[in-house]
């Protein structure tokens, strides 16, 4: 988002996950919530940002064929 040149004043993520019931035991599907308090980023940037990031993460890219990711955003606007 820094190349961008949008505006961050606090972000924030969480993860919940779902696990396989057979050993072995990993996720069937992982669910990343996506918290940020900006005045300039959209939804289309941030959507761009996570299609980049099986590039950029190692995680994200070992998981990508084994594991569901889902994506969810709540973008707020900084309280003046």
């Amino acid at each position: 988002l820094r190349r961008m040149n949008r505006t961050v004043s606090a972000f924030d993520i969480s993860a919940v996950g779902v696990r396989k019931e057979a050993h072995p035991t990993g996720f069937n599907d992982i669910t990343l919530e996506l918290n940020i308090v900006s005045v300039d980023v959209t939804e289309a940037d941030l959507n761009k940002v996570i299609s980049m990031m099986g590039s950029y993460c190692p995680v994200s890219s070992m998981l990508k064929d084994d594991v569901k990711i889902s994506y969810r955003i709540n973008i707020m606007k900084p309280q003046l």
